[in-house]
């Protein structure tokens, strides 16, 4: 799902801002089976405007992990609270934990929406 770049990514300048696009949006790429970070477009790679792009590429990639992560809070099966991060779909993430043998109310952030879940 791309994102729509916000204002404060924009003010920055359209270098940065194509950068933080490519790194929010594409991420990494995979040569054979290693994952290595995007080169700036040709155009910019020989001129200083380089740097601004790989300033922002590197924030949008920040940017890309956060938004991925997902804080779950639940009760395990001794009845201790217990709050993690995990990746994946709300869906992944509830499957794995009802195969934990996990029961009741899962309360799943991320982006700052709660979404409560039962398993």
């Amino acid at each position: 799902m791309t994102m729509k770049t916000p204002a404060y990514v924009l003010k920055k300048g359209t270098d940065y801002a194509a950068g933080w696009e490519t790194g929010r949006n594409k991420g990494r790429e995979r040569l054979g089976s290693r994952l290595v970070d995007r080169l700036p477009p040709e155009h910019l790679s020989v001129t200083p405007r380089a740097s601004e792009w790989e300033r922002g590429y590197k924030d949008g990639l920040c940017d890309r992990s956060s938004a991925a992560r997902s804080m779950v809070c639940y009760y395990d099966k001794n009845g201790n609270f217990v709050a993690e991060h995990k990746t994946g779909t709300r869906s992944a993430i509830v499957n794995a934990l009802a195969l934990l043998g996990i029961a009741g109310d899962v309360m799943i952030t991320r982006n700052g929406i709660t979404h409560r879940c039962g398993i």
